[in-house]
């Protein structure tokens, strides 16, 4: 009796799907179209839907503040009680969060090692954009004369007040 083996052939270019050129991902939902077709076709509908692409990476780096602000407390600012996630910031308790972010990471791997917990948190807090840089000018300047409170507004929406 002969065996005979079924060839997997992609949908695109007629290539033979096999290991090295058909994606788990794309495998699993059981789309026959190879790596290279795949790229191709995705490329050509990031690059026709801008906006689409804007607002997805949006969700995502919203998702991944959420899930950091998250293991250190909450989302919200320590100093003036701030939630509104957009204006929340990652603060170095210490100062210096800037030259150790230059030495070490590029983009998003500082959340990433914070939520699998390669990084420490104990000295990190959260803070809004205003009180972090009052923060720093307490630190830098040693001045210490300004007050911040969150009010949250009648029509649902918040605005910090310095």
């Amino acid at each position: 009796m002969i065996e005979s083996k079924i060839r997997t052939l992609c949908t695109v270019c007629g290539v033979e799907l096999g290991e090295s050129n058909w994606m788990p991902s794309v495998r699993s939902r059981n789309y026959r179209i190879c790596r290279r077709c795949h790229n191709r076709t995705t490329d050509s509908w990031r690059h026709g839907h801008p906006q689409a692409m804007y607002q997805m990476r949006l969700r995502a780096r919203l998702k991944l503040k959420q899930r950091v602000l998250d293991n250190l407390g909450g989302p919200i600012c320590v100093r003036c009680g701030c939630n509104d996630i957009q204006i929340l910031e990652v603060n170095h308790k210490n100062g210096g969060g800037t030259k150790w972010a230059r030495a070490h990471y590029a983009g998003a791997m500082f959340y990433y090692d914070i939520i699998k917990g390669r990084r420490t948190t104990s000295d990190l807090e959260v803070l809004c954009k205003i009180c972090n840089v009052i923060d720093d000018v307490k630190r830098r300047f040693q001045i210490d004369r300004h007050i911040v409170t969150w009010n949250e507004l009648r029509d649902e929406s918040a605005s910090c007040v310095s």
